[in-house]
């Protein structure tokens, strides 16, 4: 226990008490002791010290031996109880507390509090300097507390202000936790002068309302009929009360000209008194007020009375100005404290007061009292917090005081009550925070963005608008501005912080009360296979919930819904199921097939559809696309590779299809082939447009590619070797079947741009419910049989494991209705253009004395042919990089090339420079690596040594016998 603290903290006179609590509920003890020394206080504490004692003292001090708010004697500390774990309404950690309390601090100028980490929460304590009266300090703690609130701060708002509160004393242990937590003081401990602190709570003069309803109202001119309108939208939210300006007219404190035609009323000039009635006729008391201004004069009549009020109405737009007023009697608006601040509105606005919507909207025909109890009941999901009734009443909690809306709309601050200290309490008017209603109506959490809104912006021309906002864009104002103002939401820049506060609460209520979707960043399947995700839908084993898509899969998702007809859909699809068109309904298999791929041994596998126009490529994607949603806008046809590469990585399990990519380049087709099939992709990804740091995420999928160029061919102009990807790789080669008509095109392939979507909803409920284990025993089944029929070599797993999932995804959709097809007629195809493959493969396997020889080829000009040991008359004409020593009679040459040139041009070529090296040393040519001066004898070249490398090849490969001289051999070489 620290002997500093309780020095600071407690006052110098009355009776301290402390305090030992066990158990919990009914089981719970309370022991309280008493001492009138405060240097016994921790001796006191420690008497009661011991296994599961919470040890708590008080802040105040009492008159004897009792402990209660009303004989509090004295108070040395404003205070608050922050809760993080446990509590109606907590902070979502410690860090967050502190750092809330510490912003607190900022906005309204104070200096930071002795913090102490009670084990469950934080206590903040401004200590004063010096005691002051508990009934001086209950006045003052209560404008403490409506501060806090006033400014977000999440507190139990129980404590602030109890002059008997128990606070958890630093040093010991909280036993409300298993194992115990330590309460501990967090800072040093300070104190501060009482009046620094109580700046902050300064009594003010009443104010009227400062927003643009009172702008307006001041206008010199008229007012076009477009900002007429708004204005009367505005005034909507306002009421007048006569009864408050009659109070605070007769107070000294309001109009002196009302005052008047209250006191006065017997001898009220005419004029003077019809000024009173356009403000009273107008307020909320209507003509009661009238009548009570107008009852004591002697000629007073009812009727007359209600006439000439209903006159003022008809006749005037609104009530007297204060311009008005004092041209009836100047004397009556001198001194007034109110003088050229209320505008055209005139004494009225002191009576004006903020119209607040209740916090449960009304219910409507449609969603009466009857169907609440099934929105409010419980459920492990999470929801919006409630059915909304309609655009304009949103579900407004009392838990956002002191932010508050409009019956008619528009978010407010409420400033706290002022205290005076002759017992009066002072209410300034609200200020206009957001023109239109913005509201929280579920929570998200993101991997990418952590805690999330989804916010409700009303706007009234566009109805209503839906995003998502990070809260840690809530918690720096200026991207919270852009946040924001991007959405359309209009605002003052000078009250971010207050929208902040404003937005923070909406965060701590609906964390403190409904459970958070997920946003999931990819479509398919979630961790471990527990459910699917298909646009804005996950679906589980038991059932549906919504999946609010990311901001980055949010443009595919719109995508993956359903349209048109399920039955034509299917009339389409089973179409394909004829003779010649087996290889078109395996690509639509492979739409069905791409989840199963989170089964199979391999991650990814690449179909390319080639063929001329009109064969049908790319009505045979869109067949594999349809099953999921709309096909042509969900078919990549033109992007950079790193757009292709996110647009995989969104799509996670369900099929890539790209239409037409024949202008990617040979580079990014080789890498994109790769990255299907590995898998995983580290790239930057964006969210909320704000760059995140590199992360990977998985994708098994199969992707579809309709081109109009072999991409095998393709991957052969920018790698020497590409039997990688070749194995990676499944060329169809389509050909228009006879019975496709353009009729039939139509009724096939273009009736899928109308009818889409039905399918994955089914398949991927069927999914879910079959589980991940017998997901794996039927793709496994199917593969097995794939590899007897076809073959077993580990190399062709890519090809085998393509076929598995197409299989297995053919056989679970016979199980739910959907097309079923000849599979062992589509099979016979298919495998026909599988072992196609394989040859195609295997007889494009490098030969890497072939490489050899197109270096040579390509390098003609930079070789220095010796032949006999004299140079030719044809030397290099580039830089040298060959030498090749021709002997006569020998059948054998040396040829040196330079090491750094050949590496080059192997690495150029995407080759393995130790393979390319292993290879020839097994087959003789490559003898070995040496120093060597290959311009050795020639002028053009000093005498450099360079490491070379060394062949012995066949002179025949570069003359005959007849041509060994040395001008022959150097003209043929040229040549």
């Amino acid at each position: 226990m620290n002997q500093q603290f309780f020095e600071k903290i407690l006052p110098t006179q009355g009776t301290y008490c402390v305090a030992s609590i066990k158990g919990t509920g009914k089981d719970k003890t309370i022991i309280p002791r008493f001492t009138e020394d405060a240097s016994k206080v921790i001796s006191t504490l420690q008497a009661l010290s011991g296994p599961g004692a919470n040890l708590y003292f008080t802040p105040g001090t009492y008159e004897g031996f009792r402990r209660s708010a009303d004989e509090c004697v004295a108070m040395k500390a404003f205070f608050l109880d922050l809760d993080y774990m446990h509590g109606k309404f907590v902070y979502v950690s410690k860090e967050a507390a502190i750092a809330d309390t510490h912003r607190f601090c900022e906005e309204i100028g104070w200096p930071p509090p002795v913090l102490v980490d009670s084990g469950g929460g934080i206590h903040a304590y401004w200590i004063f300097d010096e005691d002051i009266p508990g009934d001086e300090w209950k006045d003052y703690a209560e404008q403490f507390k409506q501060l806090c609130i006033d400014r977000g701060m999440v507190i139990d708002q129980a404590v602030p202000a109890d002059a008997a509160r128990l606070m958890r004393v630093p040093g010991t242990f909280n036993y409300r936790y298993d194992p115990p937590e330590p309460a501990t003081l967090l800072t040093e401990v300070f104190t501060y002068p009482i009046e620094q602190l109580l700046q902050a709570l300064p009594e003010s003069a009443p104010q009227v309302l400062n927003d643009v309803t009172d702008v307006l109202a001041s206008a010199e001119k008229g007012l076009d009929e477009e900002t007429q309108r708004i204005w009367e939208e505005y005034r909507k939210n306002f009421e007048f009360s006569f009864n408050k300006i009659a109070l605070q007219s007769l107070n000294g404190e309001g109009c002196n000209q009302i005052k008047e035609a209250i006191l006065n009323a017997k001898t009220l000039a005419e004029p003077q008194w019809y000024a009173a009635v356009s403000v009273a006729v107008r307020c909320t008391e209507g003509m009661e007020a009238v009548h009570n201004l107008s009852e004591d004069y002697p000629g007073y009549s009812r009727e007359e009375t209600e006439r000439k009020a209903q006159q003022s109405l008809d006749n005037a737009t609104g009530a007297h100005s204060c311009e008005a007023f004092e041209a009836l009697n100047a004397e009556g608006c001198k001194g007034c404290p109110f003088r050229g601040k209320l505008g055209k509105m005139g004494p009225i606005a002191i009576g004006k007061s903020l119209r607040i919507a209740p916090s449960e909207p009304e219910p409507t025909p449609e969603s009466g009292p009857e169907s609440v109890p099934e929105a409010e009941q419980e459920t492990d999901e999470a929801e919006p917090i409630r059915q909304e009734a309609g655009p304009h009443a949103p579900f407004f909690p009392d838990f956002l005081k002191p932010f508050v809306r409009g019956v008619n709309g528009g978010i407010y601050y409420m400033p706290p009550p002022k205290h005076l200290k002759d017992g009066r309490v002072i209410q300034d008017d609200p200020h206009l925070l957001l023109a239109h209603d913005l509201y929280a109506v579920k929570r998200l959490y993101s991997p990418l963005d952590g805690e999330c809104l989804v916010m409700h912006l009303q706007l009234p021309k566009d109805g209503l608008r839906e995003f998502v906002l990070p809260l840690k864009e809530v918690a720096a104002q200026e991207k919270l501005k852009a946040a924001l103002a991007s959405q359309g939401v209009v605002f003052e820049p000078q009250r971010v912080a207050q929208i902040a506060t404003y937005l923070m609460k909406w965060g701590s209520f609906l964390i403190s009360s409904v459970k958070a979707d997920i946003m999931y960043m990819q479509q398919g399947w979630t961790d471990q296979c527990r459910s699917f995700v298909l646009g804005a839908t996950e679906y589980e084993a038991r059932g549906t919930r919504p999946s609010p898509p990311s901001v980055w899969s949010r443009n595919i998702s719109k995508y993956l819904v359903m349209g048109g007809d399920f039955d034509a859909w299917k009339r389409s699809i089973q179409m394909l199921n004829e003779p010649g068109y087996e290889l078109h309904a395996f690509i639509f298999l492979c739409g069905l097939a791409s989840p199963l791929m989170e089964f199979s041994t391999v991650n990814g596998v690449t179909v390319s559809a080639m063929g001329e126009s009109g064969s049908g490529k790319t009505g045979a994607m869109y067949a594999a696309m349809s099953v999921w949603g709309r096909p042509d806008a969900l078919a990549v046809n033109d992007g950079t590779a790193n757009g292709l590469i996110q647009r995989m990585v969104n799509m996670k399990n369900l099929p890539f299809v790209l239409d037409e990519q024949s202008n990617l380049s040979p580079k990014d087709t080789s890498d994109l082939i790769y990255k299907v099939s590995a898998g995983r992709s580290k790239l930057r990804m964006q969210a909320s447009n704000n760059a995140e740091r590199p992360q990977d995420y998985l994708t098994k999928l199969i992707c579809i590619a309709t081109v109009n160029q072999s991409l095998k061919d393709k991957v052969g102009q920018f790698k020497a070797d590409a039997s990688a990807e070749e194995m990676r790789l499944f060329e169809i080669n389509l050909s228009r079947p006879k019975t496709l008509t353009e009729m039939r095109g139509r009724l096939m392939f273009d009736a899928l741009k109308r009818n889409y979507g039905h399918a994955g909803p089914l398949y991927a409920t069927k999914l879910v419910e079959l589980g991940a284990p017998r997901l794996s025993q039927i793709v496994d089944e199917e593969t097995t049989k794939v590899t007897e029929r076809f073959t077993g070599k580990s190399e062709y797993r890519f090809l085998i494991g393509l076929a598995g999932v197409v299989f297995a995804a053919e056989r679970i959709g016979r199980e739910i209705g959907m097309p079923t097809f000849d599979m062992d007629r589509i099979g016979a195809v298919v495998f026909g253009e599988l072992n196609r493959t394989l040859r195609d493969t295997t007889e494009s396997q490098l030969d890497n004395s072939l490489v050899l020889g197109d270096f040579l080829a390509n390098s003609a000009q930079n070789i220095l042919l010796v032949t006999n040991g004299n140079i030719g008359t044809v030397t290099p004409r580039g830089a040298l990089t060959t030498r090749i020593e021709i002997t006569k009679n020998e059948k054998d040459c040396d040829v040196f090339i330079s090491a750094t040139a050949l590496k080059t041009y192997l690495v150029e070529r995407q080759l393995s420079v130790a393979m390319f090296e292993r290879e020839l040393r097994m087959l003789g040519p490559l003898k070995g690596k040496i120093k060597k001066r290959l311009g050795a004898g020639w002028a053009g070249l000093g005498p450099v040594n360079l490491y070379a490398y060394h062949f012995k090849m066949p002179t025949a490969e570069f003359a005959t016998p007849e041509e060994l001289n040395v001008e022959a051999t150097s003209a043929a070489i040229a040549a």
